[in-house]
């Protein structure tokens, strides 16, 4: 067995252990956190099916623009094209935005 000698050692190995029973569990839960808090966005990918026209939306958008810009990219006007659209925004959708992509 090893162990401490001194009374120093033995003092320096009882914080020690005291430090990490409190402090590993809180750490711990914190990890946890971060993890549960991860964004289900975040790890989402996308592929493009064959043939498909893929437009990419970025910048700071809301339900208003999208409906302005998806009305006129999916009118009848263009012809029957299948057309894809990625939105990338730096924030999680609004409910209004949720739906209108739903739709």
């Amino acid at each position: 067995d090893i162990g401490p000698l001194s009374l120093v050692g033995k003092f320096v190995t009882i914080v020690m252990m005291c430090f990490s029973f409190v402090a590993l569990p809180m750490e711990l839960n914190r990890l946890n956190r971060i993890i549960q808090n991860k964004s289900i966005y975040a790890l989402s990918s996308y592929r493009n099916p064959p043939n498909c026209i893929q437009v990419l939306v970025t910048g700071v958008v809301n339900s208003a623009s999208i409906h302005t810009f998806f009305k006129e990219l999916l009118h009848e006007d263009h012809g029957p094209i299948e057309t894809r659209a990625v939105v990338l925004a730096p924030e999680r959708p609004s409910a209004p935005m949720l739906s209108l992509l739903e739709n």
